[in-house]
């Protein structure tokens, strides 16, 4: 599924949504985007219209970044993540794991060209077996992934304690694969 990038005003969005850019002039945006400069004038001046980007005047230049203040902006975000991650979702998709769950900036919508992919595995496989099936997981999306590792049994004991770690991931989580989070 192309979500991402079947118009100009889309392939413009998600140079923004994937962090590949983070100001970026019209010129360049149609260069990266591989649209013309004034289907790129045009799109970025809808996109800012909409409220998702934010433009920034430099002389005569404007300069678009992603409006982060906005949340469609980080939802379309995350979501642009979550297309990237499930073109390999064979990775996460497995009966050994209980849940598989993207947690931190990338849930958040928040994440930058720097970011990593935090991932939650709730599994009873040793950590480096799920570390060698999840290599690459992250490559459609130009990221790599860094999985937290659990058995079941320790996650069920820190929801208990009211753990920091629990509390966070079960605030803010998108599950990618098995049974909810919660217990």
């Amino acid at each position: 599924m192309a979500l991402f990038d079947e118009t100009a005003r889309m392939r413009a969005l998600s140079l923004f949504l994937s962090s590949r850019v983070e100001e970026e002039h019209v010129n360049e945006v149609a260069r990266k985007a591989g649209i013309s400069q004034g289907a790129s004038s045009v799109a970025l001046r809808a996109l800012e219209k909409e409220g998702l980007l934010s433009g920034r005047k430099v002389g005569n230049a404007v300069f678009f970044r992603l409006d982060t203040g906005n949340v469609l902006a980080r939802r379309l975000k995350t979501d642009w993540l979550l297309q990237a991650l499930l073109e390999g979702k064979e990775k996460f998709e497995r009966e050994e794991y209980q849940s598989v769950a993207l947690y931190g900036s990338c849930a958040l919508g928040t994440f930058g060209r720097k970011s990593d992919i935090d991932i939650l595995v709730i599994t009873s496989l040793p950590k480096e077996k799920v570390f060698s099936r999840l290599a690459g997981a992250g490559k459609a999306a130009g990221m790599e992934v860094s999985p937290v590792v659990m058995p079941i049994s320790k996650w069920q004991r820190m929801a208990g304690e009211g753990d920091r770690f629990y509390k966070e991931v079960i605030a803010n989580h998108v599950l990618l694969h098995g049974v909810a989070l919660a217990v």
